[in-house]
């Protein structure tokens, strides 16, 4: 026997109850199935647009400095060079790290950050080296920053910089870096007036003169204070000046 329903105006049978929640579970199937269908189709679209069209690709590689200021231009061509970026290529599928590796061959370069920035560049922001001496090495001459590493070759002694003579430069070299801790410590006035600091070991570091005049300074202990008294010293008559002992000047 059927039993019935009443609801308001008619009345369902059992039958018709459950044909009736049939129905509606297979149009709930169905509209779930319509809308994984519509999320997958919004996606492979927006996939389609990331990665097989010029719609998000590269339109603009800047290169700039971190410290804001301008880069020479020549540094900035090696940059887009190495950095091998082409015009088009889908942003999100740029190799950030390849990039950055890439341009830190550039001998000039100590530090990169690369970034996007949607819808269509990327930025190459570099730290570039700042030289503070020049070394001589294979026959020739290297602009030397102050982390003691010869980056890029130079064919004089550009003005400002002074020569730094050594028998192994380099960041690791003792005398390297003692060298270029008295190189930091002198006023500018001194250091226009030299033709090479020779450090031949941390403890023997001389100032050459371009007058001729000789400068042994020892170690690089208590180059300030040397520093601070050198211009007095040589106001003294004399060829040689030991400067080992700041408090115990001698003067040839």
């Amino acid at each position: 026997m059927t039993s019935t329903l009443e609801t308001g105006r008619s009345t369902l049978t059992r039958d018709e109850r459950t044909k009736l929640r049939m129905v509606a579970a297979r149009r709930r199937r169905r509209n779930g199935w319509i809308a994984c269908l519509l999320v997958l189709l919004i996606g492979a679209g927006g996939a389609y647009v990331l990665w097989g069209t010029p719609v998000l690709g590269v339109k603009t590689v800047s290169v700039t400095s971190a410290s804001g200021q301008e880069l020479p231009p020549e540094l900035v061509a090696q940059v887009e060079s190495v950095a091998a970026i082409s015009v088009g290529a889908p942003l999100i599928s740029l190799d950030i790290a390849k990039v950055r590796e890439a341009v830190l061959t550039v001998g000039s370069v100590a530090a990169v950050q690369v970034s996007r920035r949607w819808p269509s560049s990327v930025i190459i922001t570099v730290t570039p080296r700042v030289p503070v001496a020049v070394v001589a090495a294979n026959s020739a001459l290297f602009l030397m920053d102050d982390s003691g590493f010869p980056y890029l070759e130079t064919p004089s002694v550009p003005a400002g910089l002074v020569t730094l003579r050594l028998a192994t430069p380099g960041p690791e070299d003792a005398a390297t870096r003692a060298g270029l801790t008295v190189i930091s410590a002198l006023p500018a006035e001194i250091s226009a007036r030299l033709t090479s600091v020779s450090a031949r070991s941390v403890y023997d570091i001389s100032l050459d003169l371009a007058d001729g005049r000789e400068v042994k300074w020892g170690s690089a202990d208590n180059s300030a204070r040397k520093a601070a008294v050198l211009p007095a010293v040589l106001a003294q008559p004399g060829t040689k000046f030991d400067l080992s002992d700041p408090a115990m000047v001698t003067v040839r």
